[in-house]
């Protein structure tokens, strides 16, 4: 039998959901950048609304289309 392949996915067999918040965290840039590329609009609103919720601190996201 060949090299086991671990997938990384939080919802393999004996997780916890613990392990599933911490990687629906640690993919949240990655889902979020994806997003703001296929909507571009969506980077502003998303400004706008996380700039609301932290009050006066300064959030921005950058949207620069992947090369």
């Amino acid at each position: 039998m060949g090299p086991v392949i671990r997938t990384g996915m939080a919802w393999e067999f004996g997780k916890d959901w613990r392990d599933i918040v911490l990687e629906l965290l640690l993919l949240a840039p990655v889902i979020l950048i994806l997003l703001t590329q296929l909507q571009p609009g969506l980077a502003q609103w998303l400004n706008q609304a996380l700039a609301s919720l932290l009050g006066h601190f300064r959030v921005v996201i950058l949207h620069a289309p992947l090369a």
